[in-house]
C-alpha cells in the first residue's frame, strides 16, 4: 500500500522551480515610489486640494459684498396724460470701515411730479454716504463673514494637510500589508522547497533500498501541507497586492496597475533613523512644543478659533444701538441751466439721523451666548488634541526602540535556527538524528521567519503611524532626522 501511494506522487512535485531562479531579476516597487504616485495621481489626494480652492473662492465671494455698485434706475407714468419721468445712474460702495458711499444724477420732468422730486433742468449730482456712529462702527456682518473666511482658508489648509496625511498612512499601510504577505509568501515558499527536497532525497533513500518507505511518505505527507500553506499564503500575497494596486492612478484619472512580476523592495530602517525619536520618549519639552505649533491640528483648532473670534466680535458690536448718519450734497445748479457743477456742501445739502434698539435685547444676547460657547469648545478641543497628541507621540517614541530591537532579535533567531537546520541535516546524514529531529529543526526555522516578517511589518507600520501622529506622513527619513536635530 505503501509503495503505490508513494508511485502515486504528483508530476509537479518534481519540477518545482528553486526559490532563488523564482526571485532572480524581479522589479521591485519601492515606498518612497509609491508614495509619491499616490501624493500625485491619486483622487483622494486631489479632491483634497480642492478643500483649500473652496475656501480661497469663499474667501473671495466675501470680498464681493465689498465690491462698488453701479446701477440705473428709470420711471415713467403715465395715466390719461404724462405724469412723471424720472430716473438715473448710481455708484455705491460699502467700505471696509463701517461707512456707506453713494454718487448719482438724476433728473425728472413731467406735469405732476411731487414736490420733493423736482431737481433742475440739467439734472442733479449728488455725492453723499451712511456713518454707522453705533452698531456696525467696528464691524458689521460683512466684515465679520470676511474674517471667518479669511480664518477658514486656514482651516481648510490644515484640513487638507490631514486629509492628505489619512491617505498616504492608509496607502502606506495596504503597502506594508503587501510587504507583509511577501515575506510570509516567501517562507512558505521555502518551507515547501525544504519538503521537496526533502520527498526526493526520501525517495532516493528508499528506491536504494536504505531508507524505510514509512520516511518517504511521511515526507510526501509534509510536502503536500506546506505546499498547502504555499498556496493560502500566496493568495493572501495577490489580495495584498490587489489593494497596493486601489491606490496607483494614471495622470487622466483612470485605475492603473501593477507588472504582474513586480514585488515590493526592502526598506530597511536603520537604528540611527530612530535616535531622534528619544527626545519624544525622554519628554523633551522643545521638541514636543516645536513640533505641535506647526502640526495640522494646531493650525486647524487655532484657526476655527480665529474664525469664531470674528463671530463673538460680531455678536458683542450687535449688543450697540443702531446709530446711522446719512448725509449728502447736491450740484447748485440753476434753474434753466445745462452746466455741469460740482456739489456743494453749504446750502446743497442733506442730512439724517436715524437710532434703534431692541428692549431687551435677548436675542442678540443669546447669539453672543453660543458665539462664545462654540469658541470655549473649540480652545478645549484643541487642548484634549494636543494631549492625546502628546500621549500617542511619547508612547509611539517610547515602543519604536524596543520594536527595532525585536525586529534584530527575531533576524538573528532566523540565523541561528538556520544554522541549527544545516547542522542536523549533517548530522542526519551520518545516521546520528532522525527525519523527526530534522523537521522540527525546519519547523522551528519557519516559525522563526515568520515572526521575523510580522516583526519587520510591525516596525515599519508603526514608523509610519508615527510620522502620521507628527504630521508628516511622507517625509523623508533623513529630512526627519535633520528637522528634529535641529531643534
Amino acid at each position: 500500500m505503501i509503495r503505490w501511494l508513494l508511485l502515486a506522487l504528483p508530476v509537479v512535485a518534481w519540477a518545482q522551480p528553486s526559490l532563488d531562479s523564482l526571485m532572480a531579476s524581479v522589479p521591485r516597487v519601492e515606498e518612497s515610489w509609491f508614495l509619491e504616485q499616490v501624493r500625485e495621481h491619486h483622487p483622494l489626494m486631489r479632491r483634497a486640494a480642492t478643500l483649500q480652492d473652496i475656501a480661497e473662492a469663499r474667501e473671495m465671494e466675501a470680498r464681493g459684498a465689498f465690491d462698488p455698485q453701479l446701477g440705473a434706475t428709470w420711471k415713467d407714468k403715465v395715466y390719461g396724460s404724462p405724469y412723471e419721468t424720472q430716473g438715473g445712474p448710481e455708484l455705491s460702495w460699502e467700505t471696509p470701515v463701517g461707512i456707506g458711499l453713494e454718487a448719482g444724477w438724476r433728473t425728472a420732468e413731467g406735469a405732476r411730479l411731487d414736490a420733493s422730486d423736482y431737481v433742475p433742468e440739467g439734472g442733479l449730482w449728488s455725492v453723499g454716504g451712511t456713518v454707522r456712529l453705533g452698531r456696525g462702527f467696528w464691524t458689521d456682518k460683512r466684515r465679520a463673514t470676511l474674517a471667518k473666511a479669511q480664518a477658514m482658508v486656514g482651516v481648510s489648509e490644515a484640513e487638507r494637510t490631514l486629509a492628505e496625511n489619512d491617505v498616504l498612512l492608509e496607502a502606506s499601510i495596504d503597502f506594508w500589508a503587501w510587504y507583509n504577505a511577501f515575506l510570509v509568501w516567501e517562507v512558505a515558499r521555502e518551507a515547501e522547497s525544504l519538503a521537496f527536497s526533502r520527498l526526493k532525497w526520501s525517495r532516493l533513500r528508499w528506491e536504494s533500498g536504505e531508507g524505510a518507505a514509512l520516511d518517504t511518505l511521511e515526507a510526501h505527507w509534509n510536502w503536500a501541507n506546506r505546499s498547502a500553506n504555499r498556496e493560502a499564503s500566496q493568495g493572501k500575497f495577490v489580495s495584498a497586492r490587489a489593494k497596493v494596486e486601489r491606490w496607483l492612478w494614471t495622470d487622466d484619472l483612470q485605475p492603473a496597475s501593477l507588472p504582474s512580476n513586480v514585488l515590493p523592495g526592502d526598506a530597511w530602517l536603520e537604528e540611527e533613523t530612530l535616535k531622534p525619536t528619544q527626545l519624544w520618549a525622554e519628554d523633551d519639552p522643545k521638541a514636543i512644543a516645536g513640533l505641535w505649533e506647526t502640526h495640522p491640528y494646531f493650525q486647524l483648532y487655532t484657526s476655527k478659533g480665529e474664525a469664531l473670534g470674528a463671530d463673538v466680535r460680531f455678536r458683542r458690536e450687535m449688543l450697540k444701538p443702531q446709530v446711522d448718519g446719512t448725509f449728502e450734497m447736491y450740484s447748485p445748479t440753476l434753474p434753466g441751466s445745462t452746466d455741469w457743477s460740482a456739489p456743494v456742501w453749504d446750502n446743497n445739502r442733506r442730512m439724517e439721523l436715524k437710532v434703534s434698539m431692541p428692549l431687551f435685547l435677548r436675542q442678540e444676547r443669546g447669539a453672543l451666548n453660543v458665539a462664545k460657547l462654540q469658541q470655549e469648545q473649540t480652545l478645549l478641543d484643541l487642548q484634549s488634541q494636543e494631549a492625546n497628541w502628546r500621549a500617542h507621540i511619547r508612547g509611539t517614541a517610547m515602543r519604536l526602540p524596543h520594536l527595532y530591537a525585536q525586529h534584530e532579535r527575531t533576524g538573528l533567531a532566523v540565523r541561528l535556527s538556520r544554522q541549527l537546520l544545516e547542522a542536523e541535516q549533517r548530522k542526519f546524514e551520518v545516521g546520528e538524528s532522525s527525519l523527526f529531529v530534522v523537521n522540527s529543526r525546519e519547523n522551528a526555522l519557519l516559525k522563526a521567519q515568520k515572526t521575523h516578517a510580522d516583526a519587520t511589518a510591525d516596525l515599519h507600520f508603526l514608523w509610519r503611524n508615527w510620522l502620521w501622529y507628527l504630521g508628516q506622513t511622507d517625509l523623508d527619513p533623513q529630512d526627519l532626522q535633520r528637522m528634529l536635530l535641529a531643534r
